[in-house]
């Protein structure tokens, strides 16, 4: 009875242990487990005058441009023109590409027109490690060399665009000190939006590349359309979010057409980056966005918080179809 006893107890506490093991494959699996959302960029084919826009949007001076150049995945180099857009948590980056070469940023422009290329993520380990993970998950690599500290993974397979790979993830340039709450670089990116006719898939994936659990998609109606929506009534969104860092992702699958995001994937081929949400605390400065996106010839298709001081109703967002970007602003 006692040897019995014993031998219960001893396959009970290794059933125990047998869910733990699983959870550290799990994570092991997961190649961006505790990455950290840094940024977004958006190929352009003038960066200057690209900036002169943008800097405006944001309400903050021009920073200055670099050149870089850097290791193709299958030999030669990539170049292209930078810029870096900072806000509290996060940044924006502005890219054109090299005339005299080919590159996936010109590869990006020639196929989806101005938008959002790829999106970043930060790694406090080698970022080798982590474009090996990503590569058995159906990554491409594009530019980087092993060993380096910066790396291009195209996982549109997986997730419909592709990621840079940054050790440490710091934007390159200085943050100034943000003097007026108004702006926009002075308040923190909530979210990136990303759209998909099919959004299940690409958050399973994502999901999987975090090690974290998959959300479900929750349907999101009705939506306050403004006139230039030119929106069908009824169709809406349903939408998931997983946060990385500081910043979420979210995916929204439309539901109906047209609307904003039906619009958006017939207008980019697909592509499914969409908007960056920007978070503001004070009330006065939220409606003095809402007015300044308008001053900037954002058009205004949904969300009908801040209309005329409006303090209830959803968040606002603001096309600049140019750029293929949507802003958001949430009044938290």
């Amino acid at each position: 009875m006692k040897r019995s006893a014993a031998l219960v107890a001893a396959l009970i506490a290794a059933l125990s242990l047998t869910p733990i093991v699983h959870r550290a494959h799990a994570q092991a699996a997961a190649p961006l487990a505790g990455a950290r959302l840094t940024h977004v960029a958006v190929a352009v084919r003038d960066i200057q005058a690209s900036l002169r826009t943008f800097t405006d949007i944001l309400g903050i001076d021009p920073p200055p441009t670099r050149a870089v150049l850097l290791d193709a995945a299958g030999g030669g180099k990539v170049g292209w023109t930078v810029a870096f857009l900072n806000m509290p948590n996060f940044f924006l980056e502005l890219d054109e590409p090299a005339v005299d070469a080919p590159s996936p940023t010109r590869v990006f422009l020639d196929k989806y027109g101005q938008g959002i290329q790829h999106i970043g993520f930060g790694v406090d380990g080698p970022v080798s490690s982590v474009v090996e993970g990503l590569q058995k998950k159906g990554g491409v690599l594009t530019i980087g060399t092993p060993g380096g500290r910066v790396a291009f993974v195209d996982l549109t397979s997986v997730i419909g665009t592709t990621v840079e790979i940054v050790q440490g993830g710091a934007s390159p340039s200085p943050t100034p000190a943000p003097t007026d709450p108004q702006r926009l670089a002075a308040n923190p990116v909530n979210h990136v939006g990303l759209v998909y006719r099919n959004a299940q898939p690409a958050i399973k994936g994502f999901a999987a590349l975090l090690g974290v659990t998959e959300p479900a998609l929750a349907a999101v109606k009705p939506i306050d359309y403004l006139p230039a929506a030119h929106a069908k009534r009824g169709a809406h969104m349903r939408s998931a979010q997983i946060t990385a860092g500081s910043v979420a992702v979210e995916f929204i699958e439309p539901v109906g057409a047209p609307s904003p995001w039906a619009d958006h994937l017939s207008a980019h081929g697909g592509n499914p980056p969409h908007h960056l949400a920007f978070r503001y605390a004070d009330q006065a400065a939220f409606d003095a966005a809402v007015r300044r996106l308008q001053q900037k010839s954002g058009v205004w298709v949904n969300g009908k918080r801040g209309v005329e001081g409006a303090r209830k109703g959803s968040s606002p967002a603001f096309a600049f179809d140019t750029f293929g970007l949507t802003i958001e602003l949430i009044s938290s």
